[in-house]
């Protein structure tokens, strides 16, 4: 069932084609999605063998937002008074290796969805800022909420108002605890998807020169972005998971 949203889901299936191609056959590249043919390799007893060489508090993160630490932790030892204590092991985690490369499939949708990554700055690291300064100064938009005014950023004046065969387009920045990628996401007519992925990579490449009042009005734009997810309660709980994490 999964696996047939997922093929029904063409975002999704380009992100998943995406790290598989990414990382190949490593860490982030591996599906989290069991395969018909792997099915069969989960029994009650592997479960339970999985359970109990992973979930264990140590690898376990609660969260609260607009509540005190005593009363989360009050509420976080009722909930778990019932359960036997599972004995932390040490688990081997290997680093993240991007290979790069390139896959396509055919889907159900009338466009075509792509997406050009990068490997990009991992959590903590001093280039994070900046990867997503960049992803700001690229913005988005979709032929839906855009206008022909000014403003949208690079890739919306520079792919989007130049071609009316794109749908949408998106700057993005994922980022992992020892990786990331850095990239763009495109829906667009089948038949001009090679144009569209040209003038994708004309864009990327003309990151290197960036004038000083373009910069100016990202980092303002970067600043409102983070100052909004912090009135969202989800958002903030979701950043201080990943922070501990």
């Amino acid at each position: 069932a999964a696996q047939a949203l997922l093929a029904a889901d063409a975002d999704a299936t380009v992100n998943e084609l995406l790290h598989k191609t990414a990382y190949c056959n490593n860490s982030l590249g591996r599906s989290t999605l069991a395969t018909d043919r792997s099915l069969s390799y989960f029994t009650p007893e592997t479960i339970r063998n999985y359970m109990l060489d992973h979930f264990a508090p140590e690898n376990m993160v609660l969260v609260g937002v607009n509540v005190a630490n005593s009363e989360l932790s009050k509420w976080a030892m009722r909930s778990f008074v019932d359960y036997n204590a599972i004995p932390f092991k040490a688990r081997d985690a290997p680093a993240s290796t991007y290979t790069g490369g390139s896959a396509m499939v055919d889907g159900a949708t009338p466009f075509c969805h792509l997406a050009i990554g990068l490997e990009s700055a991992a959590w903590g690291s001093s280039d994070l800022g900046a990867a997503t300064l960049l992803q700001t100064l690229l913005g988005s938009g979709n032929t839906s909420s855009t206008s022909l005014g000014a403003g949208g950023g690079r890739l919306v004046n520079q792919v989007l108002k130049q071609s009316p065969y794109v749908e949408s387009v998106a700057a993005f920045n994922t980022v992992y605890s020892d990786s990331g990628l850095f990239g763009v996401y495109a829906v667009c007519e089948p038949h001009h998807a090679g144009d569209v992925a040209a003038s994708v990579g004309s864009v990327l490449a003309g990151l290197t020169n960036v004038s000083e009042e373009e910069l100016t009005r990202a980092k303002a734009q970067f600043k409102g972005n983070l100052l909004r997810q912090a009135d969202d309660a989800h958002a903030v709980m979701q950043d201080i998971g990943t922070q501990v994490l």
